[in-house]
């Protein structure tokens, strides 16, 4: 799952002559005879999503991922990214922290890692005074039942969970049956607009 750069893992499968689905994207030069690459969700599309949609919205300070931003022209000082554990307590946490920095322009629009931190998020930009919508944009890279249920409803990417896990398991099977190394793509995340994103107040 999730490989990283330079990755250990398909070598040592290799070694071990285990059939390997990959789960995620691959550099060139990945694939082995005994490992199968099919690839995952494409976070950069997904992401490209979410930023066109602020972006066109008219945020322009907003906390995600900065490579996808660039492309739209967005310098450091108004994109950047926060590291955290992806619990409610976290994505809590640092959403205070970065609403109340006093050096910097807070962000008009935040983009959670998860259905969790966003939910929390937003019960934390409500503790500080500051509605979402109306203050701030917030959006969900998973959509759950909580998105749906927390009031405003959350933004959300859609994914369709089960088909990808049938995906890899379909993919897994064949390999196992002895068929060729080949890279498929799942369907693609979209982007559900909804009541947690607005065009950013002129009095935030």
């Amino acid at each position: 799952m999730d490989p990283r750069p330079e990755d250990p893992r398909p070598a040592l499968l290799e070694q071990l002559v285990l059939p390997a689905v990959t789960v995620g994207e691959t550099g060139p030069g990945s694939g082995s005879p005994t490992a199968l690459f099919a690839s995952g969700r494409t976070d950069a599309g997904a992401m490209a999503q979410v930023l066109e949609h602020l972006y066109g919205l008219g945020h322009r300070r907003i906390s995600s991922l900065r490579a996808e931003a660039q492309r739209l022209g967005l310098g450091p000082g108004q994109v950047r990214s926060v590291a955290t554990d992806y619990s409610d307590a976290e994505g809590a946490q640092a959403t205070r922290r970065i609403l109340a920095e006093a050096e910097a322009e807070p962000p008009t629009a935040i983009v959670y890692d998860n259905d969790v931190m966003a939910v929390a998020g937003v019960g934390a930009a409500s503790e500080l005074g500051i509605p979402v919508q109306g203050g701030l944009s917030v959006v969900a890279w998973d959509d759950s039942a909580l998105c749906r249920a927390t009031r405003p409803r959350l933004t959300a990417l859609v994914r369709d969970t089960a088909g990808f896990g049938r995906l890899a398991a379909e993919e897994l099977l064949a390999v196992l049956a002895g068929g060729p190394p080949r890279s498929r793509e799942s369907e693609r995340p979209r982007l559900e607009p909804r009541e947690s994103t607005a065009p950013p107040s002129a009095a935030y």
